[in-house]
Parts: C-alpha cells; sequence; structure tokens
C-alpha cells in the first residue's frame, strides 16, 4: 500500500521528498529480495553439497575440519586486523574467497564485501603473519618481508598519554653491530638505518602464546602526569624515559602504542605479574604503516551489516545477467523537470541544457566547447547515470574530461543540492594533480583532507590548514576545553590504576583487598575478633608472613577454597597447605581485581578521547561542507570516513579508477552518494598487489584476481565468472604522441585511437635521424634468475652505459632541458643504478614512490640523502631529470622517453614486462621521441610485444645501432651500437668532422662537430689581438679569457719626477697613462705623531692620517717593570691604551 501511494504521489519539483521516499523504498525492496546483510554475516552450516559447490574449505565453524584458530570466522567483524598467536601459528590455509560469486558463502553486496575484507587483509598481513611463524617454529623462509629482530624484550613501564593513549615502554638488547660502538656512532647508526622510527609496525612475540602488535610511538612531554615511573614493573617510581636508542651500549629503550585494543588486557597481565614473560623479542616491519590500511579494512568491516550500500544491485546482484544494464539517472536529477545547465562549457551560442532522461545532442556541446565529439559524449553518459564509468586511453583527456565534469556539477549544485563533491584518488601524486587543474579552470572552494601533498599550489587549501579559519563558536570553545580537561584528568588516573598493577604482591595491596571483599578474614588480621582476641598489628612484624609459616595445633585438613571462604572459618586454626592455597588465592584475585580496574579506567579514559575528537570534528565538518570540492585519498578516506558520513556528499568522482583496488572503491560509496562517476583505463596498469599469488598473472592467484579493479570487473567482466556489465564510455582521440609513436598501442590495444592533427606537428628530436626505435642487444642481464618475484635485483650494466651515453648525448643538442627526458625501467635494481650513474650527467628526479621502494627494499646507501630528491620545492622535478619505474610514472608524459627494459637471458624471461597492461604505460609516456634498449629476443615471446617489434621493423625503427644525427652535417652516418660509440663517433654531440665554423671572436673553431649550444660556449685557445684605449700593447691572454680592464704591460726608462720629487724609472702602462694616480714606493722613516715612533713605511704612506696603525713595537713600561712586546697599534685603539699581560705573569 505503501509503495501504491509513492508511486502515484506526484512530485511539485521543487524538492526531492517523493524521490527520497521512492530510494528507500527501493532499498528496502532489494534487502528483502536476498538476505538481510546482519543475518547473512552470520551463515548456517553448510552442507556437503554446498561444499563440494565451493570447491574450496569455508571460514570458521563453516570449514569441514572446524575453526582454524582464535580469528577465524565467518562473519568478518569478529576478526582482528592483524594476526594472533594462534592464526601465527597455524599451518591450515586461511579461507580465501574466490572471485566467482557462487562459490562465496555469502550472497549479494556482503560475499562481496566479505571477499574483499579477506582478500585485502591477506595482502597486507600474510606476509607479516608468514615471517612470525617461521621465526616461531625456527624455520627459516624468505617471504620477502624485511624484519628486524630485537632479543631479550623487558617490559619497563605502562602508562597512559593524553594522545597515544595505553602505551608500553620496554627495553630491548642493543644490536650486536653497535653494542661495541660509542653513543654517536650507536646513534648515527639508528638514524642512518631509520630503525624504530615513528609509526613503524612492531610485534612483540612471547613463545608462550602471545603476539602483541603495536607501533612505535612519539611521546612528547606536553604533559605533566606527575606520576613518573608509573606502571614500572619494578614498583617504584623513577625517570621516565620515553626513548632512547643509542646512550646505553647494551640496551636500547623505545615506547610502544597498541594497535589491538583486545591487547589492553595481555599487557596489563604482564604488568600485574599475572603473567610471567620470558624469551620475548620484538619484531619490526620497517615501512609497514598500520594507518595505510587499518582504517580500510575496518570500514569495510562496518559495511558488512549496512543495507544503504550505494549501487548494490549493479555491483553485486543476486542474479547477475550477462547483458549489459541499463543505468538509471542520479537519484536527485530523477525529480521532476529537472535539467543540468551545461553554460560553464559553453563560450558563446544558446543556452546548453541536459536532461538525463532525454537524448541529447552531443554536437551542440562540441560546437560551443573545447570538447572533442567523444569527450562530450562521455560527459552526458556521465550526467545521465548514476554509476558512470568512462575509460581513457593514454594521453585522451581523462584528467580534462573530469574537471569538465565537476565544472558541471557545481554550476548545478544548487539545483540538485549537492553538497560538496568528493573527489578521491589512490595515490597522493594524483590527488595533488586533480586538484591543481581544478585550481587552473577557476575552482577555488577546494579543502584536501590528508598531509601527503607536495604541491605548493595546495598549501592553504589542507583541511588542518582551511579548519584554523573557521571561528569557533562559544559552545564549541567551551565543549573543547572541557573535554580536553576531562581528558587529562581520565589520563591521569588510569596512570594512578596502573601504579598498582606492580604492587599486588606487597602486603598492603592484600590487605585493602581482604578489606573490601573479605572483611571477616581481614577482622582476623588486624583487629580484635568476636571473642575479643587482638589480631596481629600491622605495624611489628608483618602479620601474613608469620601466618604463612604457622600451621593449627590439631590433626591436619585440607579443605577447598570454596569450603574455606563458605564456612569463613579462623584462620589460624588452617593448616599449613590449606593456608597456602588460600594465600595463592587471594593474590591471584587481588592481580586480577587491579587488572579489571585497569582496563575499566582505560576504557572511560578512550570514551573521553572518543568525545574530545567528536568536537574538535565538528569544526572540521563546518569546514567541509562550505567547500565545493573535497579531495582525499582512498586511505584517507576510510581513515575519515565516520566525519564525511556526516557530511551531504551525493556525487563523487573517482580518477584513475583502474589502478585502484576494488576494496578501497567499495570504502567510498558512503550512504548519502546518488551519484559515482569513475574513470581510468582497465587497459593500463592494474592495482599494485605484493602478494604474486594473489594476483591473476599467477596461476594460483588467478581464481582470486584482488588486481582487478571495480572499473575492470564492471567493463569488463571475467570470462565463464556470473557477473555484471556495465555501459561505459570511451574516450578515442589522443593529444599526447606523435603519431609514429601512437601506432605503437594502437596497432595492440586501442584499435579505434585516433590522433589529433596537433601531434602531427611535433618537432624531430634533435641530434636523432629517427624519433622512434629499438636499440636491439644480447649483453646479458644482472641479477637472479630464479624467481621473478625478487625483481629489485635485476639490472642490465650495458644499458646502464648506453642510457648515461644517449641521455648526454640529447641534453648537449642545447633543445631539451633535463625535465624534458624520461627515463623508465620496470625494475628498481635498475633505478638504484641509474640513480648514481646519470648524477654525472644532470640532476636526476626519483619519484617519491621509488624512493620509498628503494628504502623498503633496502637499496639507499649513506650517499642517498646527498643525491637530489623529489621535495616539494619548485625545483624539485621541473628542474631535474625524471627516473622512474614503470609502474610509478603512470599519468606522467616527457617530451623524450628512454625506456630500458634489462631482461636479457637465454631463458627469453620477459619479467614485469609480460604484462600487456605495463607494456602499454611503457609505450605511451612519450611526446617527441621514444628509444627503446633491450634485448628483443628475450621480449618477443610475449604476443604484445612480438606485434610492437613487427610495428618498428616494418617502419624501419629497429635494430642493432641507434642513428645519430649531426646538425652540421646531416648527410655523415652516425651509428651507435655501444657506449663508446658516442665518444668515438659523436664526442661533442654533433659528428667526429673538425666544426671549422667561426666563433663570435672570428677564429675558426678546432674542434669537433658540436650543437649551436656548444658552439657558443667554446672558449677560443688562440692568442688575443685586442688592444686597450690610450697604447698600442697586445692583450697578453687567450683569445676566450675576459681581457683585463687596464693594460699591465711594463713601461720603462720614463723618469716620472713626483711631486715627494723621487722619481719613477718604470711603471705599468695604465699607471703611465694617469701619472698623477702613481703613488711613491720609496721606503723612508717618519715619526708618528700620536706615539712619537719612528717607522720605515712607502714615501706615498701618510702617518698623519687618522686611520694610519702603527707597526712598531709599543716598548711601554708594564708594571713588573718590562717592556711590552706587543704592536702600538694593538695596545692603542680608539684612543684607549690596554696592554697584554707580560709572559712574566707577575
Amino acid at each position: 500500500m505503501f509503495e501504491s501511494a509513492v508511486e502515484s504521489a506526484k512530485d511539485n519539483g521543487e524538492d526531492l521528498t517523493t524521490t527520497k521516499a521512492k530510494k528507500w523504498l527501493e532499498r528496502a525492496k532489494n534487502s528483502l529480495a536476498g538476505r538481510d546483510p546482519t543475518e547473512t554475516a552470520l551463515p548456517a552450516k553448510e552442507s556437503d553439497e554446498d561444499r563440494a559447490r565451493f570447491g574450496q574449505d569455508a571460514p570458521g565453524h563453516l570449514s569441514v575440519a572446524g575453526q582454524r584458530h582464535n580469528n577465524d570466522f565467518e562473519d568478518i567483524r569478529k576478526i582482528q586486523i592483524l594476526p594472533t598467536f594462534q592464526e601465527i601459528i597455524c599451518d591450515r590455509d586461511p579461507y580465501l574467497p574466490v572471485l566467482d560469486p557462487s562459490k562465496l558463502h555469502l550472497s549479494g553486496m556482503d560475499g562481496l564485501i566479505d571477499r574483499h575484507f579477506r582478500l585485502y587483509r591477506e595482502e597486507v598481513t600474510g606476509k607479516i603473519r608468514e615471517s612470525l611463524r617461521s621465526e616461531v617454529k625456527s624455520k627459516r623462509s624468505n617471504t620477502g618481508l624485511r624484519t628486524n629482530t630485537y632479543y631479550n624484550l623487558e617490559f619497563e613501564g605502562l602508562s597512559c598519554d593524553e594522545l597515544q593513549g595505553l602505551v608500553i615502554t620496554v627495553s630491548i638488547d642493543q644490536p650486536k653491530v653497535v653494542q661495541g660502538c660509542s653513543q654517536k656512532a650507536r646513534k648515527d647508526w639508528w638514524e642512518s638505518n631509520k630503525r624504530l622510527q615513528r609509526e613503524a609496525l612492531v610485534c612483540i612475540l612471547d613463545p608462550s602464546g602471545h603476539a602483541i602488535f603495536c607501533t612505535v610511538a612519539e611521546i612528547r612531554d606536553h604533559q605533566n602526569s606527575g606520576k613518573e615511573g608509573s606502571g614500572s614493573l619494578q614498583g617504584g617510581p623513577k625517570k621516565k624515559i620515553w626513548q632512547d636508542l643509542e646512550r646505553h651500549p647494551r640496551r636500547a629503550i623505545v615506547t610502544l602504542a597498541l594497535a589491538e585494543e583486545q591487547d589492553t588486557s595481555t599487557i596489563a597481565d604482564y604488568f600485574s605479574r599475572y603473567k610471567s614473560f620470558n624469551n620475548m623479542r620484538l619484531f619490526e616491519f620497517p615501512k609497514v604503516l598500520l594507518q595505510a590500511f587499518r582504517h580500510t579494512l575496518t570500514t569495510l568491516q562496518s559495511m558488512i551489516s549496512r543495507k544503504d550500500v550505494p549501487f548494490a544491485e549493479y555491483l553485486a546482484p543476486l542474479q547477475p545477467t550477462a547483458d549489459v544494464q541499463d543505468i538509471s539517472p542520479p537519484l536527485y536529477a530523477q525529480q521532476q523537470n529537472f535539467q543540468f545547465n551545461l553554460d560553464c562549457l559553453v563560450s558563446e551560442g544558446p543556452k546548453l541544457i541536459l536532461s538525463p532522461n532525454e537524448s541529447f545532442d552531443t554536437n551542440s556541446l562540441v560546437r560551443g566547447s573545447t570538447l572533442d565529439e567523444k569527450q562530450a559524449e562521455a560527459l552526458a553518459h556521465a550526467l545521465s547515470r548514476s554509476l558512470s564509468l568512462c575509460q581513457g586511453p593514454p594521453g585522451s583527456g581523462k584528467s580534462f574530461s573530469s574537471v569538465a565534469l565537476l565544472q558541471v556539477l557545481l554550476e548545478n549544485k544548487s539545483t540538485a543540492d549537492l553538497g560538496p563533491i568528493l573527489a578521491i584518488t589512490y595515490t597522493n601524486h594524483a590527488l595533488d594533480q586533480t586538484l591543481e587543474k581544478c585550481l587552473d579552470s577557476g575552482i577555488r572552494e577546494i579543502v584536501r583532507i590528508g598531509s601527503g601533498s607536495k604541491s605548493e599550489r595546495l598549501q592553504g587549501f589542507n583541511l588542518r590548514d582551511a579548519s584554523k579559519q573557521i571561528v569557533r563558536t562559544r559552545v564549541e570553545k567551551h565543549e573543547s576545553h572541557a573535554r580536553s580537561q576531562t581528558l587529562a584528568v581520565n589520563a591521569n588516573h588510569v596512570n594512578e590504576v596502573i601504579m598498582t598493577l606492580g604492587m599486588t604482591d606487597g602486603i598492603n595491596s592484600l590487605e585493602s583487598y581482604l578489606e573490601n571483599n573479605y572483611p571477616v578474614y581481614f577482622n582476623q588480621f588486624w583487629s580484635k575478633d568476636q571473642e575479643g582476641y587482638q589480631g596481629f598489628s600491622p605495624n611489628p612484624d608483618p602479620v601474613i608472613p608469620k601466618w604463612l609459616l604457622g600451621t593449627s595445633k590439631g590433626r591436619p585438613q585440607n579443605r577447598t577454597i570454596p569450603q574455606l571462604l563458605e564456612a569463613e572459618c579462623s584462620v589460624w586454626g588452617m593448616s599449613s597447605s590449606e593456608r597456602k592455597d588460600l594465600h595463592a588465592f587471594w593474590m591471584n584475585a587481588c592481580q586480577m581485581s587491579h587488572r579489571n580496574r585497569v582496563l575499566s579506567v582505560v576504557k572511560g579514559y578512550r570514551k573521553s578521547k572518543d568525545a574530545l575528537d567528536a568536537v574538535r570534528q565538528e569544526v572540521d565538518k563546518r569546514c567541509l561542507e562550505q567547500a565545493d570540492i573535497i579531495g582525499v585519498t582512498t586511505s584517507g578516506l576510510a581513515r575519515n570516513v565516520g566525519l564525511l558520513k556526516r557530511l551531504p556528499i551525493k556525487a563523487i568522482l573517482v580518477e584513475e579508477a583502474g589502478e585502484i583496488l576494488e576494496s578501497h572503491t567499495l570504502t567510498a560509496l558512503l550512504p548519502s552518494v546518488e551519484h559515482a562517476i569513475l574513470i581510468g583505463d582497465h587497459l593500463q596498469l592494474k592495482p599494485s598487489v605484493d602478494n604474486y599469488e594473489l594476483t591473476s598473472e599467477s596461476y594460483r592467484g588467478k581464481p582470486y584476481s584482488l588486481d582487478m579493479s571495480l572499473f575492470e570487473r564492471l567493463v569488463s567482466p571475467p570470462e565463464g565468472i556470473p557477473g555484471t556489465r556495465l555501459p561505459f564510455s570511451t574516450l578515442q582521440t589522443q593529444r599526447r604522441m606523435h603519431p609514429s609513436i601512437s601506432a605503437l598501442i594502437r596497432n595492440t590495444v586501442y584499435p579505434n585511437l585516433k590522433d589529433d592533427p596537433i601531434v602531427s606537428l611535433y618537432p624531430e628530436v634533435a641530434g636523432m635521424k629517427r624519433r622512434l626505435f629499438w636499440l636491439d642487444h644480447s649483453w646479458p642481464e644482472v641479477g637472479s634468475e630464479s624467481d621473478d618475484q625478487l625483481s629489485m635485483s635485476k639490472s642490465n650494466d650495458f644499458e646502464i652505459a648506453y642510457v648515461v651515453c644517449l641521455v648526454a648525448h640529447l641534453l648537449s643538442q642545447g633543445v631539451y632541458l633535463p625535465q624534458d627526458i624520461a627515463v623508465l625501467t620496470p625494475y628498481l635494481g635498475q633505478v638504484f643504478k641509474f640513480r648514481n650513474a646519470l648524477a654525472a650527467v644532470s640532476e636526476i628526479a626519483l619519484d617519491d614512490r621509488d624512493v620509498e621502494a628503494l628504502e623498503n627494499a633496502g637499496m639507499v646507501d649513506d650517499n642517498f640523502s646527498e643525491l637530489p630528491r623529489k621535495a616539494p620545492e619548485k625545483t624539485s622535478l621541473l628542474q631535474c631529470l625524471k627516473v622512474a619505474s614503470v609502474d610509478n610514472f603512470q599519468g606522467e608524459e616527457a617530451k623524450v622517453v628512454i625506456v630500458s627494459l634489462v631482461r636479457s637471458n637465454n631463458a627469453n624471461r620477459c619479467g614485469f614486462l609480460k604484462t600487456s597492461n605495463r607494456i602499454n604505460v611503457l609505450l605511451s609516456r612519450a611526446k617527441h621521441g621514444m628509444y627503446i634498449v633491450g634485448n628483443s629476443r628475450t621480449s618477443a615471446g610475449v604476443p604484445m610485444w612480438a606485434k610492437v617489434i613487427r610495428t618498428l621493423k616494418d617502419q624501419g625503427n629497429f635494430g642493432p645501432a641507434l642513428e645519430l644525427s649531426c646538425t652540421r652535417h646531416p648527410d655523415t652516418p652516425i651509428l651507435a651500437s655501444k657506449p663508446d660509440d658516442f665518444k668515438r663517433h659523436s664526442p661533442e654531440g654533433g659528428c667526429s668532422l673538425p666544426c671549422a665554423r667561426r666563433l663570435k671572436c672570428g677564429h675558426i673553431c678546432i674542434q669537433k662537430c658540436h650543437p649551436d649550444l656548444r658552439h657558443n660556449n667554446v672558449k677560443c685557445l688562440e692568442p688575443c689581438k685586442r688592444t686597450k684605449p690610450g697604447c698600442d700593447h697586445v692583450c697578453r691572454k687567450l683569445c676566450g679569457d675576459k681581457c683585463d680592464l687596464q693594460c699591465g704591460v711594463p713601461v720603462k726608462d720614463i723618469d716620472l719626477e713626483l711631486p715627494c720629487g723621487h722619481v719613477v724609472k718604470s711603471l705599468l702602462c695604465w699607471q703611465s697613462q694617469a701619472p698623477k694616480s702613481v703613488e711613491c714606493t720609496v721606503m723612508v722613516v717618519r715619526k708618528v705623531p700620536e706615539c712619537g715612533h719612528p717607522v720605515k713605511v712607502e714615501c706615498g704612506v701618510d702617518v698623519n692620517d687618522e686611520d694610519y696603525r702603527c707597526t712598531a713595537t709599543c716598548g711601554a713600561r708594564l708594571k713588573c717593570g718590562h717592556a711590552c712586546k706587543q704592536s702600538c697599534a694593538s695596545c692603542h685603539s680608539w684612543g684607549v691604551v690596554d696592554h697584554a699581560q707580560c709572559e712574566c705573569n707577575a
């Protein structure tokens, strides 16, 4: 009845009430059509028939063999993000859901979310689990994850920091390599090796059965807790030391913050001595940042119970069909008479509007705007579909189209009641690029979430900076102050309670416990009993030890603890064994009491911390509500999902969607979203997955295909697997590559790709006969042949030497700046060597992602920090040669690209570049020219490479020697097959013939042929023949040197009488031309008026000048009677006499 009422209602066109009612009704129908998400998260046990259908073991209790460990559940909300100890030591394989939705234990959207949670968790924590398992079981295995191990861990203190929460201070053995070093050497070693840096993930491993994950905390003395030494296992107060890695030669101290709240009770057990610890170790996982993946996983966990995930009917239909689905317009665009105003894109002509449910003439948009036909079509489709997909081949204007879409959405923001638009990318670099393009288009109301920006232009647009401009209300100020105080009080209270943990074995602690829990027994020990007998006083000798040493006078009894407690019998009538048992029971209960109290107050602290965060988030919320565009990375989105859910965000735009893991894209689907636009290219780079066994490239990983993005799955579903195919738009005109270069990807990947006429006008590459060439060689690679996954070791020294010479040749032409040239290679090992080799030719800029990858691989040396690195300064990438791995250069371009393929082996293993996606990216970065250096025989086994090689051969752009070009002698053949050929045949960037051109001075250039840049800077070595005014003397320098301003030739026999009467026999030429400037140099004796000393000076020196300083010995009598031996000028300065102390010290 409600449904019919909604359907019959008429929208008045002024609001979206009816439309929203339809939206919630549709969600309710979808929920009723399948199982409720909250029920599907806890499925019933499978039958044998179901297990056979799944073809794999199920999770948790659904497994045939039962639950694998204590972190194996069918409901992902119960799974701890980081591995538990039982999970670490478990030998059974984890449950990993496959791509086929029919083989999942959950259906619909819940099954999709469950699958991506488990696969992504395996991707980010699987190697950690395997590394720790090999340590626990003493089985060394190469997991590919760098791990640092520290031995003999001891707990030093437990405390509550206002900002970090519960933190643990531990001490560890210094690594053996620094135990015999000086303190400075230890400090340098810790810093240079970047050990135990802030937020590094570590694990405290207790062989008895605990794995406690933490992050390295950075504690500042921002609070005066007054509880120094709180939580010390030694029980007494001591000076708090948060971190000290270098001072002690044997031990290092570091403070850690718990990564999992569940481990709070375990830590409390250690500090209450309820658990003992021996042989504990600390494992560090360098560059594994918990914050990079934790929030994505926790967001997925929260989504499993939601019934309001947008587009569930498209992303995970209960009954998928092979047909392309129709996509309805965004909900906000379904209101009556809604139209998109496109005037912001049209420079002239009639008003242009787009109705989502009506056909649209894209030609009118093409005529009035700068969009091409396919861009206009893609924009119309994106506005008309609630879930829009746009594929953009390299150089086709994906970013340009994205900005046009954002302009239209902002133009209609008020009409559609859109709220802020969320722009999402995977990397900080891509986000900077997107937001800078928004600035270029005139969009100013931008807020960027996250601190990873390296763009100077975006400074001030960061949420942290923008929120400071928001004036807080009086209520917000009051609440913030009040909750800050509450937090400080609660943190101090936690520290006070923690102090009791180390005192549970004391008499006072037990006395207090008995008084509160067993008053009858308390009175027997410390007061008169009912019969009037006086108990032992606590002031003399301790009562409990005496009681434990005593025994009853009657027959010994062996009553149980419950019997003793229930009977409340006399403590003095108990047998010796009863006394010991009861005392042990009380001590254990006392420890548990303190432990539980700590857990309780820590829980209170966390609530107050959440309350303070909520108040501060209000200011951020108001700041974001005022923005037009909110930019955020996928990890930043997951980290701030609680804040973003509170915003009226209806439209999101996901850039490079083909490169983003589906799990990350799913977290962007906020409940309020009504319009999602995904722009990317599934034929370029896939999402980055470190675990090769989970990728589609691996035979074992193909059933999982974690590297398949949501964009690819919706555009091109895998064959043989039930899935949904959605309509998508494709851009077809590229404006980056010269047609000869674009032909390589047109013949292999994009048959419909067109070239804009402008790319045909690119100039030829200076110094080269051809703009495109494959230099074929057979020089073998360096590195292991056993495992392609250890790819960081791969390099090729021949290619390094050849490319360095080629770069130098190109730069010598004087046409290209270093930033116009990019050197690309698939392997980090080659990037590392290029960095060192090219540093002598030009400054080099490594992409931040490559720098991080090199550091993760341990491939940095002590001189690394001295080399140029990409940084926020303007000169970082603008004045440096670009050197990058293929995977980190997507979205970038350069005028000239040089490719080093590296692989050259007898087995013809092509390695990383066997996939068409990477080859596509590699071949589509160059604008004017591209030069590939590699072994074609190694690559030819890959179908796409075979087509590329065939195309190059047909064009005549393939061979064993690269043809260079001399601008002065274009007909001179110059072939370079080896690095030495550049020096032999083109030593100066031209050819080996003499230059023979005249220099600016008029002399003939005697150097080898070279480009104009070098010619104009040649230093002429002929004698200079220039003269100076006033004389006929020829300059005595070389022609290329700068002449002296005055002639320095000696002139003799001039007999010039000076005003002083002395006669000068010879002068320099310039002095003879100006005799009045000549000063007499004859030595004479004169008396200094001020001190009376006679001094020998040049005749031209005026001793009467107030600036003259007497050089004679002072000679004045000192108090001791000796003469002062200093110079007169030293003792008499500015009218003050100051003699130095005599050497006699009298």
